[in-house]
């Protein structure tokens, strides 16, 4: 293993050792008319409704790209308590998180447990990331690939002993939730991504 490879395997080790994310209490969940837990989502502008042209290609909507340039899984599939079936990836503090399809940002800002959250959505899927600092905006047509944030720990993280992350050095990484709209539910994201990358 060249000394490049063990450098990653350090960083990736430390940040698991670190801590990963707990996610919100599901108690505080808001909840639909069927009782469902959801994760709160800002309002969409109207313009944002719209796609782009490129969106009547049946190929812009089926694109997928990587979250990460480098990548790995921290938590399997979860969150079937409030509405969520996502799974945990990390980078590292600061990583570039990118759109993993084409897409129009549809929702942006704080949910009810004070996570920072993205939504990214097109014909077939709803993205959604939580926990970074995102930089694309409401109403803004991303491509996969695009970066659209980097990777942080903002809201509910928890260390591996269950502490709080706020205002520590730990539990760095993205809570991502895909919503494939043909279907009419939550997917496992690891059907469009692989567990770790490259």
């Amino acid at each position: 293993m060249t000394l490049a490879g063990v450098a990653v395997l350090m960083l990736f080790a430390v940040n698991i050792v670190r801590g990963w994310a707990g996610e919100g209490d599901p108690a505080l969940a808001p909840t639909n008319a069927e009782g469902t837990p959801v994760a709160y989502m800002t309002p969409v502008p109207e313009a944002a409704a719209t796609p782009p042209a490129a969106a009547s290609d049946p190929a812009w909507n089926e694109t997928i790209a990587m979250p990460y340039d480098t990548y790995f899984l921290t938590q399997g599939a979860h969150g079937q308590s409030y509405g969520h079936l996502a799974v945990d990836i990390a980078a590292g503090n600061g990583s570039t998180i990118k759109s993993i399809i084409n897409g129009v940002v549809s929702g942006g800002g704080y949910d009810v447990w004070g996570n920072t959250f993205i939504q990214i959505e097109n014909d077939n899927y709803v993205v959604l990331y939580l926990h970074g600092v995102y930089t694309a905006l409401i109403g803004e047509t991303v491509t996969a690939g695009q970066p659209i944030g980097t990777e942080s720990n903002i809201g509910y993280t928890l260390d591996m002993a269950g502490n709080s992350c706020a205002g520590r050095d730990c539990g760095y990484h993205t809570h991502l939730n895909v919503y494939d709209k043909r279907l009419g539910a939550n997917i496992d994201p690891l059907s469009l991504i692989p567990a770790s990358y490259p």
